[in-house]
């Protein structure tokens, strides 16, 4: 289902010190495109005005305070384990260097999406010299935010890497928008215990960009926390028809932002995904907010889909 967007002008601020300063962020001749759907809206009415939303609000804040190499990254560059340094990323007219924090909060409620520009150097490795090279990269930031979690996605559109045009060919691909991160308020296991004996449903979006303009679906999840266990579908998404998200336990979610410790890291449900086409694999939840009032994750494409491993982001809101 493709989506246009509405304009608006949307404004970051730097939740830390860095290389970018404390000044407010230019809003001067951007107009990146947002929408904010009725139940992004909705919950955001209800939850952000709530005494458990303000009396979490700095660990909200926290738990959506990313570095700017994350959103490009992934989880790991919170640790720069790859190589990757002298990073800066243009993302809404304003400039952040590699360790530079982004304060999702300041965003709007909805599925936003961002142009941005990065550069970094990268190692490099070679026989019998390894060295660093230049690495350019733009394209379009999706961020669906909620008032307890959010999903990032990046598309590049443009990739340069040591000189050359796109080496790789991983432009225009069903595989190209990936998932960089998933993060918000935790929940904890002694919040799923409470639960016990209540079935939450969620309802939200999904959303993906498999080359061809933005899609968006229908997200439907229930989790069961007597037994600890959910399932659930999404529907209306044009490239993929109906995904089934089958049945699985509550565990441990995938680590979604390393700069939080062990022990804040959220509870959240993997399981195997099925779609009438092109090979849905897996799917990965976390839950999120003090009474699990939230759920967010991705859809992951077969590896074994010629297109490559895509990504589809989730985010849902308890009914």
């Amino acid at each position: 289902m493709k989506h246009l967007f509405s304009t608006t002008i949307i404004a970051l601020s730097l939740a830390a010190c860095g290389s970018s300063g404390s000044s407010a962020p230019s809003t001067q001749s951007n107009t990146p495109q947002s929408t904010a759907s009725p139940d992004a809206e909705s919950s955001a009415v209800k939850n952000r005005s709530s005494l458990d939303y303000r009396r979490n609000y700095a660990g909200v804040v926290s738990s959506k305070s990313v570095i700017a190499a994350q959103t490009l990254l992934g989880p790991q560059a919170g640790s720069n384990t790859r190589g990757e340094k002298n990073l800066t990323l243009t993302l809404n007219g304003r400039s952040y260097g590699l360790a530079d924090r982004i304060n999702i909060t300041a965003l709007p409620d909805g599925l936003l999406e961002l142009p941005y520009k990065a550069e970094w150097t990268s190692l490099k490795v070679a026989y019998p010299d390894s060295r660093d090279v230049k690495v350019e990269e733009q394209g379009k930031m999706y961020i669906y935010q909620r008032p307890y979690s959010m999903v990032l996605a990046t598309l590049p559109t443009a990739y340069r890497y040591d000189g050359a045009n796109d080496p790789n060919n991983r432009l225009g691909r069903a595989d190209t928008m990936k998932v960089q991160l998933v993060s918000g308020l935790p929940v904890n296991d002694a919040t799923i215990t409470r639960l016990s004996g209540n079935t939450f449903n969620y309802s939200g979006e999904s959303f993906a960009n498999f080359g061809s303009g933005l899609e968006k679906g229908a997200f439907n999840y229930s989790i069961n926390f007597t037994d600890k266990t959910g399932s659930g579908r999404i529907t209306g998404m044009a490239s993929t028809g109906d995904i089934e998200l089958r049945q699985a336990r509550i565990g441990g979610a995938l680590p979604y932002n390393p700069m939080l410790s062990a022990a804040e890291r959220t509870k959240g449900i993997n399981g195997e995904a099925h779609s009438e086409r092109m090979n849905a694999y897996r799917y990965y939840l976390s839950i999120f907010g003090p009474n699990a009032e939230e759920v967010a994750g991705f859809v992951e494409g077969s590896r074994s889909n010629p297109g490559g491993q895509w990504n589809i982001g989730v985010s849902g809101t308890k009914q």
